[in-house]
């Protein structure tokens, strides 16, 4: 870790208005980046604590899709909200990617978590994860091909549960993707390339698009959310991460 990095992490927690959970994810070396919500109401931003100067942008201005900052520092979204992320290296990683954080979803209906675009059109996605109303996680296209899934029932209406999404395209195919839920394997199947695209522009957190809207995401993100890039982590055996550090992350301001 540099000296840089960790004066800038210093700095972000001091500005938080609440202290650092116990469990550091920094302490991770696969997290790339890591999103830690400090605002009750409206969201006009979603700072990054990693790379403070590229934090979320929530909806467009003036559109009303700002997702809802609770008392908590949980983050509700109502169908119409989304995060904008802006591209940059540490959450656009094309053989080593991932997203980790908590969520309590209505289930209400399929709705996007996370949308990444490579360009204009579904077939240049490089990932986009809906949850179904079973329950069920799906990776519904993968740039420049290929699926994954969970199994149904790998989330419940209304209850939270702990997300990691591992991309690993070193590992053998049909276990590249995996999807992780309350620190358990929960995949059913994985058709996802060695590589996957690079987005050439910002992706979005709750929605398919800018705006919101569509299948956008109703639920609740927890306050700490995050990538996963760079390498995979020295003692992986699946996926991304150890045991030791996917219970690590759930531990981060757990969501109730």
């Amino acid at each position: 870790m540099t000296t840089g990095l960790s004066l800038s992490l210093g700095r972000a927690r001091r500005n938080n208005r609440n202290p650092p959970p116990p469990f550091d994810p920094l302490t991770v070396t696969a997290v790339t980046e890591w999103y830690r919500n400090s605002t009750v109401g409206a969201l006009s931003t979603y700072p990054a604590l990693i790379n403070p100067g590229s934090p979320g942008i929530p909806g467009p201005a003036g559109a009303g899709h700002f997702p809802t900052g609770n008392a908590d520092f949980s983050v509700t979204f109502d169908g119409g909200d989304d995060i904008r992320i802006p591209l940059a290296a540490p959450n656009n990683g094309t053989t080593v990617w991932g997203w980790w954080g908590w969520l309590k979803p209505s289930l209400s209906a399929q709705h996007t978590l996370y949308n990444a675009q490579a360009s204009s059109g579904a077939s240049a996605t490089k990932a986009r994860i809906d949850i179904m109303t079973n329950g069920l996680i799906q990776l519904v296209s993968a740039g420049p091909s290929g699926a994954a899934a969970s199994s149904a029932g790998a989330f419940v209406a209304n209850v939270a549960k702990f997300l990691l999404i591992e991309f690993n395209g070193a590992r053998a195919a049909g276990q590249r993707f995996k999807f992780f839920v309350d620190s358990v394997d929960v995949t059913a199947s994985d058709s996802t390339p060695a590589a996957l695209n690079a987005p050439t522009g910002n992706s979005e957190l709750g929605a398919q698009d800018a705006g919101g809207g569509g299948t956008s995401y109703i639920g609740v993100l927890g306050r700490s959310s995050g990538f996963l890039g760079s390498a995979a982590e020295a003692g992986s055996t699946v996926g991304i991460l150890t045991t030791a550090s996917r219970a690590g992350l759930r531990t981060v301001d757990p969501l109730v």
